[in-house]
């Protein structure tokens, strides 16, 4: 292939690029000349589409005057883009690489699968509006359960959508979608900066306006839903079932942590720290090497006192059943979220499990009204120590919470973990455990008895990794 002196690409020897997918012979382009194109898949088409395309512009602006329109915009890289699955799968293992947070990462993979059956499997350069808008609706229809559910294996995700569309569902909730925006929109920022793509297909679509119905929807257990949630008469009869339905709502109630933190809980994570039992809030390496346990970020990781109701019903006794039973995690029987059919984790952890078996369990004995969850637990604790004037910075040393700023002035002071790490345990855990003591919901818990779960304990009990 030569350079022909009025800048056109004029080619006249065959050329051939098989590992491209695309064959040439005699072609020339400035006056238009093609001899025979051979196109050997669906990705040398796009591929030689890009080529043609690029070189047109090319011709075009070199044959402008001088007075002519500048052309402020770069040309496009001279490589072709590759497909979406391509790019889509660098930037997976990229995540993986930066060790992002396992939901994350099962997210992403979510939403990639739902643009490849909004747009196809196309280069990422040829994504417009339009397919991002088709996204929306492909999203707006997919099963929640199509990655979980037996029903939809051997399914093409064309007939799963449909089923989904079969059902008509209920719109997603702005969370979801704003999860969604954000992370197709930093994976076409990515291509931007790479100078794969000239601009995001994702500029023109905005969050949705918050909705004001119903606004807050979380917050925290009246009194009687307490004394509801625990009343013998029905929350033994449920809680005996299994280690996690006894204990969980209990930690929950008297910690503030959130549900997956408590559903993750190892043995090794019940300690003495500074002479005070402890919930150690953390991640740690499991016996095979891998780590199943997640948190929400940096400020998640913290030391949380065992409450005195808690020692008061047995949980010490109950550290010693499930030591002794020698599974490394406190509850055995929660299972952490798979996809169907396989042994893949797909990111949802252990906490998922709990809080739907929680507010399953409310819904159906206490008909509780919708929204009402776990979560409320958090929200009870943080409310009454605030009224309770105890200082934001031990609140936050409870929950985890990160401080909020606006430029350099501290709006609210909930102080980090890592605030602690000059600071002597001695000093702050005896703010936390009379922080602690100032909780006082109108609850008896019920108190263990050593051997109570020597079922879900034994050899031949069903329990999970």
């Amino acid at each position: 292939m030569k350079q022909g002196a009025d800048g056109a690409a004029n080619a006249t020897n065959s050329v051939e690029f098989p590992a491209s997918g695309w064959t040439i012979k005699d072609l020339r382009i400035g006056k238009v000349h093609a001899g025979s194109v051979h196109i050997h898949d669906m990705k040398g088409a796009h591929q030689f589409r890009e080529f043609v395309e690029a070189t047109f512009e090319l011709v075009k602006r070199r044959r402008q005057g001088r007075n002519a329109t500048r052309y402020l915009e770069e040309l496009s890289n001279p490589e072709a883009p590759r497909l979406l699955s391509e790019e889509a799968g660098d930037y997976l293992a990229e995540m993986k690489r930066r060790r992002k947070a396992r939901s994350t990462q099962y997210s992403q993979k979510r939403h990639f699968r739902l643009l490849t059956l909004a747009a196809g499997d196309i280069p990422v350069s040829r994504i417009s509006s339009a397919h991002i808008r088709e996204f929306w609706e492909v999203l707006r229809w997919w099963p929640e359960d199509a990655g979980s559910s037996k029903k939809y294996q051997g399914m093409t995700d064309a007939q799963i959508l449909a089923c989904g569309k079969a059902k008509n569902r209920e719109p997603r909730a702005d969370s979801t979608m704003n999860l969604a925006k954000t992370q197709i929109s930093a994976f076409f920022n990515g291509l931007v900066k790479r100078r794969v793509i000239a601009s995001s297909p994702m500029v023109s679509f905005r969050d949705p306006r918050r909705s004001l119905v119903d606004a807050p929807k979380r917050r925290p257990f009246m009194a009687e839903e307490i004394v509801k949630i625990f009343d013998p008469e029905t929350f033994l009869p449920w809680a005996r079932k299994a280690p996690h339905a006894w204990w969980a709502p209990m930690i929950g109630l008297y910690t503030g942590a959130r549900v997956g933190e408590v559903a993750q809980l190892k043995v090794a994570d019940i300690i003495q720290d500074a002479g005070v039992w402890c919930f150690s809030i953390r991640v740690t390496e499991d016996s095979d090497g891998g780590v199943s346990q997640t948190l929400k970020g940096a400020s998640a990781v913290r030391f949380i006192p065992v409450a005195q109701p808690l020692l008061d019903a047995g949980l010490l006794d109950f550290l010693e059943d499930a030591r002794e039973s020698g599974h490394a995690r406190l509850f055995p029987q929660l299972k952490m979220g798979c996809k169907a059919g396989t042994q893949e984790r797909n990111g949802v952890g252990y906490g998922q499990a709990l809080c739907r078996l929680f507010s399953a369990h409310l819904k159906r004995s206490m008909s509780m009204q919708k929204g009402l969850a776990f979560h409320c637990f958090r929200h009870n604790l943080v409310t009454e120590l605030t009224v309770n004037k105890v200082e934001p910075r031990v609140i936050a040393s409870i929950t985890g919470h990160l401080p909020k700023q606006h430029g350099r002035e501290v709006m609210q002071y909930p102080v980090m973990e890592g605030h602690y790490m000059h600071v002597p345990t001695g000093i702050i855990r005896p703010e936390q455990v009379a922080a602690l003591a100032t909780f006082t919901p109108p609850v008896s818990l019920p108190v263990y008895q050593r051997g109570q779960f020597a079922h879900c304990f034994g050899k031949n009990a069903k329990k999970y990794p």
